[in-house]
């Protein structure tokens, strides 16, 4: 079994990405995209399509997120209040023990990449399950300009802008050495 799993698809998330920076056409363009990315890589691609929601269910679901009925929801045990008043994280080998057994390939992505998408693939690589990170498809893709992240790509590479500055590549680098979850740059 193929699993897609995106973390926390939730308005207060969708929102802080754009900072104030956008406009609501621009808002529901990118949510477009971003079905369309998710439409394009994973639905056609054969992967079941598993969304991680905080226990205030899909009230919080980001306006325009296409959640299909064939999808899983999946909750990860903590209020989103609790979680931001109390800094309380859900547990990492519950939410990979809601997926199917027998997975054969886990890809991540959602809010937010450097701390729980990476929690939650760590632990889906711990527990033996080969398991990547959509990067494409966390925060960042919020905060791409409009049409920049293609629709399909290999996930496994990130292409680095030749006006990124080496510091920040070197930062990057050292930070995945031991994640093998995520690319490598």
């Amino acid at each position: 079994m193929r699993e897609f799993l995106f973390l926390y698809p939730i308005e207060p998330y969708v929102d802080g990405a754009f900072s104030g920076q956008s406009s609501a056409e621009d808002y529901s363009a990118r949510v477009q995209r971003l079905n369309d990315t998710i439409q394009a890589r994973y639905r056609q691609g054969g992967f079941n399509i598993n969304w991680l929601m905080f226990t205030d269910g899909l009230e919080q679901l980001a306006s325009g997120v296409d959640v299909q009925e064939s999808d899983r929801i999946l909750t990860c045990g903590v209020s989103f209040k609790t979680h931001c008043a109390e800094k309380i994280y859900p547990d990492e080998e519950s939410i990979i023990n809601q997926l199917p057994k027998r997975i054969n390939q886990l890809i991540i992505a959602g809010f937010h990449l450097w701390d729980c998408v990476d929690k939650i693939a760590e632990a889906g690589h711990n527990s033996g399950i080969p398991t990547f990170v959509d990067e494409d498809l966390t925060e960042l893709f919020f905060m791409a300009t409009k049409g920049r992240i293609p629709l399909v790509r290999d996930i496994r590479k990130v292409d680095i802008q030749p006006d990124w500055r080496e510091l920040w590549v070197e930062y990057m680098r050292g930070r995945r050495e031991s994640k093998p979850w995520l690319a490598r740059v």
